[in-house]
């Protein structure tokens, strides 16, 4: 078997000297020239690693690991390998654009409101505060003791208020959907009312299950009150007021 030699040449002042030749005439072993195999090899700074296996990758425990710079190839590659693990067992965590709503009806899990919906909020909130303000302005300002909250009819059916007791009953029970309740009344001359009435007063009333609405109405002008009786629907009283006397 022959052997590889690699020799040298020194003269007489001890300078060494090499033979020189040239890479496309040094073979390899597997036949190949050494100037083949320097030009598979990856320049350091603007080489194409695009066909180069990496035959191993380093274990990284780390959560979401960043790469730094002076890290070897498997180092870099494991710590990005790791990164899309910890990703892919995120991602289904993840609130994304398409789990929005602008809507106060999804019942759906997994949603959340788009800020969108934030002013839809304020505007019911600004609404009802309002409403609220409204009301409490219309109570004493020592609100601690109040039990019953006695509205006048005016304040609940507004500008479309008639001069008729049957058709303010009718619009708070039907369009209010107070099935039964009472406000009062001031100067307001109800055509519908008995008889000999002053124009002040208050009403209570009562719908019952079968459509039809018993009301008192209870006027300034004197102690006694009176019962009258309608249909839901019917334009007149099913049954025409009658007075109860008070009596001590």
């Amino acid at each position: 078997m022959a052997n590889k030699i690699k020799a040298e040449f020194q003269d007489a002042g001890g300078n060494i000297y090499h033979l020189h030749t040239s890479a496309d005439v040094v073979f390899l072993e597997d036949g190949s020239t050494l100037e083949s195999k320097l030009g598979t090899l990856v320049d350091s700074s603007d080489g194409d690693i695009s066909a180069t296996k990496i035959s191993t990758v380093d274990t990284v425990s780390t959560g979401f690991p960043v790469p730094v710079a002076g890290e070897s190839t498997k180092t870099f590659a494991g710590k990005v390998k790791k990164f899309f693990q910890d990703f892919v067992a995120l991602k289904d965590t993840l609130l994304t654009l398409s789990k929005l709503v602008n809507n106060g009806q999804t019942t759906a899990t997994g949603f959340a409101l788009d800020a969108r919906y934030g002013k839809t909020l304020y505007d019911l909130y600004a609404q009802l505060n309002s409403n609220l303000t409204v009301l409490k302005n219309k109570a004493p300002s020592d609100l601690s003791y109040i039990s019953n909250f006695l509205p006048r009819i005016g304040d609940i059916v507004g500008p479309g208020q008639s001069v008729n007791l049957l058709n303010d009953i009718t619009y708070m029970v039907n369009t209010k959907g107070i099935l039964s309740g009472c406000f009062g009344y001031a100067n307001i001359a109800y055509t519908d009312k008995p008889t000999g009435v002053s124009d002040w007063g208050y009403v209570e009333y009562f719908k019952h299950a079968d459509n039809y609405v018993t009301v008192k109405i209870y006027p300034e002008s004197t102690s006694d009150f009176y019962i009258g009786r309608f249909t839901l629907g019917q334009s007149t009283w099913s049954v025409p007021w009658k007075k109860v006397q008070y009596s001590t």
